[in-house]
């Protein structure tokens, strides 16, 4: 029902309005999909069933991040965690890390915000990485990766992005519970 149909019902990309939402035309229905939550979403599930554990991409430059000593030591008491969520870390002295790859899907800008976020998630649940901590943390990467309201995008890039979604029966909701999309039949 709240989701683009299978390939044999076919569609035809009407557009996008405000860079946030895609227009999309199928059989007597029109489909307003959030391109923002479809995106996390589909991340997020990526990430969940660890078919992104193999995207890092090996930085040319290594990002340096300073953090106070608690992050520090949360980072390198951690690295196999970091790991497990695509990160490549070493100390370099002085509360600073070294990032050698990160998980693809990041952007190179994102990388010291993800790499902080974790290590105050660690020092909030005492080194204890739950099932629900790295639930949490995939929904952070996959929101700061995923392509916002107001990112311009060309049209294959948003066919792609329905290609995705029709192959994804578990994107209804962004892991934040926003709808991927509403459905207005004629």
């Amino acid at each position: 029902a709240n989701r683009i149909q299978k390939e044999e019902d076919g569609y035809r990309l009407v557009g996008e309005v405000f860079r946030t939402y895609m227009i999309l035309e199928q059989g007597e229905k029109v489909v307003f999909i959030d391109k923002h939550a479809a995106h996390e979403r589909l991340l997020y599930n990526r990430l969940k069933t660890g078919l992104g554990e193999m995207d890092r991409q090996f930085l040319l430059s290594p990002v340096m991040v300073t953090l106070t000593p608690p992050e520090h030591e949360a980072v390198c008491g951690n690295v196999k965690a970091y790991a497990a969520l695509g990160f490549d870390v070493e100390d370099f002295g002085d509360h600073t890390i070294l990032v050698r790859s990160a998980p693809m899907m990041l952007d190179t800008a994102e990388i010291e915000n993800c790499v902080c976020e974790i290590a105050t998630s660690i020092l909030e649940h005492k080194k204890d990485l739950t099932p629900q901590v790295m639930d949490d943390l995939y929904h952070s990467m996959a929101c700061k990766a995923a392509m916002k309201a107001n990112d311009k995008r060309n049209t294959l890039e948003l066919e792609q992005l329905i290609t995705l979604l029709r192959q994804d029966d578990d994107a209804k909701y962004c892991p934040h519970g926003r709808p991927v999309s509403i459905v207005i039949k004629k």
